[in-house]
């Protein structure tokens, strides 16, 4: 083989190594096995060589792809997605997000990458309650409250988020009344990113004779809670 035959191979083998090498689209964040900071979103980045047109993500075998900006897709470009609220599957907070794109102009199938990761855990603390991790009752935290007295309940996070954080809070009926706001209406609750809890006030408003009030506590790239109230 001549000289310039096997510079040519060198050279082609070089190239073939680093598409191997390279991923179409890569994740990155969040990264693997990380517990998702709260509302910090998802983070993809297409190779400057991808065909952009064919980015795919799923979030554990959800396409959401469309939930990714700017648009339209362009490759070489850095896109970001807002997490949804993030629901427990099979008991486990660990979530899988997979992101693959075409090569422009290959023939091969798509290339990119996978990993798994986890929800940040929110937790209410209730009056006389010294864990915030609501195990006492597990997956609810239980609270018994005076009726028209004013009581003040704890989210927690269990890390800082990267980002301020909303939280909804929803009553399931009009017994308790949120932050001084009609009997019944949901409140929006915000732990600063320098935080990792925040305060809301809750008052009894009408007996639970039979059964209770339940508290749904949700937020982007957070596991859901709930509070089971009791007034007396």
């Amino acid at each position: 083989m001549s000289y310039l035959s096997v510079r040519i191979c060198l050279l082609f083998l070089s190239i073939t190594l680093l598409s191997a090498c390279s991923m179409s689209a890569k994740i990155l964040s969040p990264q693997a096995n990380e517990e998702l900071q709260g509302a910090a979103g998802f983070v993809v980045k297409l190779d400057s060589g991808a065909d952009a047109s064919t980015l795919n993500v799923t979030l554990d075998g959800m396409d959401i792809t469309q939930d990714f900006s700017p648009r339209p897709f362009q490759a070489g470009t850095t896109l970001t997605a807002e997490p949804p609220v993030l629901h427990p599957i099979d008991g486990s907070d660990q979530h899988y997000i997979h992101a693959t794109a075409q090569w422009a102009g290959a023939s091969s199938g798509p290339q990119g990458m996978g990993i798994n990761f986890l929800a940040t855990a929110l937790c209410i603390q209730a009056p006389g309650m010294g864990a915030p991790n609501c195990t006492a009752q597990p997956p609810y935290c239980l609270a018994t409250v005076n009726e028209n007295t004013n009581h003040n309940f704890t989210i927690k996070l269990s890390q800082t988020p990267a980002n301020d954080l909303s939280i909804t809070v929803t009553p399931s009926d009009n017994k308790v009344v949120l932050n001084n706001q009609p009997g019944g209406d949901p409140i929006t609750v915000t732990v600063p990113a320098n935080r990792d809890e925040a305060t809301f006030g809750l008052r009894g408003e009408t007996p639970t004779v039979d059964g209770y009030t339940e508290l749904t506590l949700t937020g982007q790239g957070c596991r859901p809670n709930f509070c089971r109230i009791f007034v007396r």
